[in-house]
């Protein structure tokens, strides 16, 4: 089945529909220009702002928070932290939007790139993980996981214990990862990420900000949506729906009418919000509604967004034109379109990330010993098949002229002829047995190659994007290569993206 984010990619009208828009430049412009009559509220880039001083200095991203605040429109991009900034798709997205911002500046519309850092995420088993490369003292690949794990805690209050900290030394000693890269001790593990981002970024004026910081101005925002739920829950579940019927696949579990839409932190942790009439219950805990709306006046950062309400959250805040997704995020786009026009929010466009590879000198030295050519996505990693057709030949003729043997009427040629053949064809399997193990022994070091091809690259795994960090590669953690990035961008369509790091 072909994926919505794929169908768009190749003007499927379907998808287009869908997405409430498509990929034509001159709708992004007009969209952009709508939004500039609805900038960011001033509490709104005061809390950046504020936000912004507690990561590296970068004059880039003040400059691009000044024009924020003069009234640019943005395009936004986002992922879950992850280890050391995470994988490459986390960067594949940020480079995209900072790429389309700069699009839109090139034709005078005024715009920003904006990266969401989904630090209210409690999934600490996914993010706290990053893959090793294989070396000559490490033969395989491998997982490194941190072994503290948080499932019900925000990663924006995660603060890693010292057992952490000290593996995490002994990885950056491994992989030459700067020590200034390691988390501070009172730091956050969102905090801790959003910094190493700040640093991978810097120079490209990408603005960084995580959601926790929003808490007090979303209120108004949250209450329209706890009040507006069940009307919501029904429009989502029609998209979803219409979604399916078109033939593509909806990735959010439909809604129940006990959908809040939200999480609530607490004694037990982040817990699902679910509404309980005449009530709401969050783990075992039991709220009245007064309680509830005392919390979100009160304490408004107990509350964060669930994933259907992250992209209705980052439109009240910002005047987001454009959101760069992956195949999963665009398809749940798709399912939350109907809920922007109820809440009187305008509606971004969806525009896919590209897929990011990147080629260092020992994959590229690899791709040479197997004669590999062209884009590396297209490259054949399968084993040869180790054909011989001389002794397909050989074999072909040797039946043909012993052919009609059995009706000899001579009874002792006809059977020393069919012991003959019997032994030449024995033979003959012998002597295939034998080349091909020989031919095999020849091919060992192709075949190393091509093992540690299929592995480094992650075809088998679904894109080296999703598994591999800049760390991987021994970049350092600066801006370099982040900027090679948006650079290529550029040049090319929001595709397939490969950077060789031999040019």
């Amino acid at each position: 089945m072909t994926g919505l984010m794929t169908a768009l990619s190749q003007g499927d009208p379907q998808a287009r529909r869908l997405l409430g828009g498509g990929l034509g430049h001159d709708e992004l412009l007009l969209r952009a220009r709508m939004l500039l009559h609805a900038p960011c509220t001033a509490d709104v880039v005061d809390c950046i702002r504020s936000a912004d001083a507690d990561l590296p200095d970068d004059p880039a991203r003040r400059a691009a928070i000044a024009e924020l605040e003069k009234g640019a429109v943005v395009v936004i991009a986002g992922q879950q932290p992850g280890l050391f900034a995470g994988p490459l798709l986390t960067l594949a997205k940020a480079a995209a939007a900072v790429r389309l911002a700069r699009t839109l500046r090139a034709e005078g519309v005024p715009a920003v790139a904006l990266f969401w850092s989904a630090s209210e995420d409690h999934d600490f088993a996914e993010a706290a993980r990053c893959f090793r490369r294989s070396r000559p003292d490490r033969p395989e690949p491998s997982w490194f996981e941190l072994e503290i794990r948080s499932p019900t805690r925000s990663l924006h209050q995660t603060i890693l214990d010292e057992n952490d900290r000290r593996r995490l030394a002994d990885l950056a000693a491994e992989e030459g990862i700067a020590e200034d890269c390691l988390p501070r001790p009172d730091e956050t593990f969102g905090a801790w990420q959003l910094r190493l981002l700040a640093r991978l970024t810097a120079g490209s004026g990408l603005i960084l900000v995580e959601p926790h910081r929003f808490a007090q101005i979303l209120v108004p925002f949250r209450r329209n949506l706890l009040t507006n739920r069940l009307e919501l829950i029904d429009l989502m579940r029609a998209a979803s729906t219409e979604l399916e019927i078109a033939g593509f696949t909806a990735p959010l579990a439909l809604p129940g009418p006990e959908t809040s839409f939200h999480f609530l932190s607490g004694p037990e942790g982040r817990q699902r919000l679910d509404a309980e009439p005449p009530g709401w219950r969050a783990g075992s805990l039991r709220l009245e509604a007064e309680d509830l709306d005392r919390i979100l006046v009160a304490e408004p950062e107990r509350l964060s967004s669930a994933a259907a309400a992250r992209p209705l959250a980052q439109q009240a805040l910002f005047p987001v034109v454009a959101q760069i997704s992956g195949p999963t995020e665009g398809a749940y786009m798709a399912q939350l379109m109907p809920l922007f026009g109820v809440l009187g929010l305008p509606r971004p466009l969806v525009r896919p990330r590209p897929a990011l590879l990147v080629l260092d000198h020992e994959l590229r030295s690899l791709a040479d010993r197997l004669g590999l050519e062209g884009p590396a996505r297209s490259w054949d990693l399968s084993p040869p098949s180790f054909e011989a057709p001389e002794l397909d030949r050989v074999e072909t003729g040797l039946r043909q002229a012993f052919q009609g043997i059995e009706n000899h009427p001579d009874p002792f040629l006809r059977r020393e002829l069919v012991s003959y053949r019997r032994s030449a064809l024995a033979d003959l399997r012998q002597l295939r047995k034998a080349w091909l193990k020989e031919a095999r022994r020849q091919d060992r070091d192709a075949a190393r190659a091509r093992h540690r091809l299929r592995h480094e690259l992650r075809f088998d795994h679904g894109g080296q994007d999703r598994a591999l960090g800049v760390f991987a590669f021994g970049l350092p953690l600066d801006g370099a290569f982040f900027a090679r990035v948006v650079t290529a961008l550029d040049d090319e369509a929001l595709d397939d993206l490969q950077i060789d790091l031999e040019d």
